[in-house]
């Protein structure tokens, strides 16, 4: 397992350790017990708080949680097990202000397959 992660956005190198991994799942959380309707989010909670943070092969992950760089903007994607016809993706968006991690808010997103 890896101790830390780089990602380039815009012309920036961003390393990523594995404590500020732990520090972001805890943001995590936070945002989606702020979520509505609760119970449509209970599954991601409990998911979420059971997940371990890991780096490894440079992929940063916070269990069934993956970070990803898309148009220079880190955020956090996941996907929708098993996979069906109408699969629910689930983003947040992070940004570092004054040094510190946070997350943007949680956005849920419906992809059909073809």
């Amino acid at each position: 397992m890896d101790e830390a992660i780089t990602f380039r956005i815009f012309e920036d190198d961003i390393i990523l350790s594995l404590e500020e991994l732990e520090t972001i799942k805890e943001k995590l959380l936070v945002t989606l017990k702020q979520q509505q309707p609760p119970d449509d989010f209970s599954h991601l909670i409990l998911d979420t708080e059971n997940a371990t943070p890991m780096i490894y092969n440079s992929i940063a992950r916070i269990g069934s949680w993956r970070m990803l760089n898309r148009d220079n903007n880190l955020l956090l994607e996941r996907q929708q097990f098993p996979r069906v016809p109408l699969m629910l993706f689930y983003e947040a968006p992070l940004i570092l202000h004054d040094g510190q991690w946070q997350v943007l808010s949680i956005n849920v997103k419906t992809v059909r397959g073809h």
